[in-house]
């Protein structure tokens, strides 16, 4: 499954309209399953491995004005 990760914003405080903006960028979740060959049992034991990869992360600071973001600066780049 690849999609589009989600933009996280925390503001400074409950009266500031300073915010730091995390955009995770994009997510990619890939699922296997594997059977564990057990012996003297019906139902063997399975196994889950699941990957989950972050790509095109971003994180900015910005100014929050009538909830939009003004001015962002980028503090790590994709």
């Amino acid at each position: 499954i690849n999609l589009k990760a989600p933009v996280i914003i925390i503001p400074q405080s409950s009266v500031s309209p300073n915010a730091v903006v995390a955009d995770l960028g994009l997510i990619r979740v890939e699922n296997k399953f594997s059977l564990v060959p057990m012996e003297h049992y019906s139902l063997p034991p399975v196994i889950d491995k699941m990957n989950i990869e972050l790509t095109q992360l971003k994180l900015s600071r910005t100014i929050l004005q009538a909830g939009l973001l003004q001015h962002e600066i980028e503090i790590l780049k994709p």
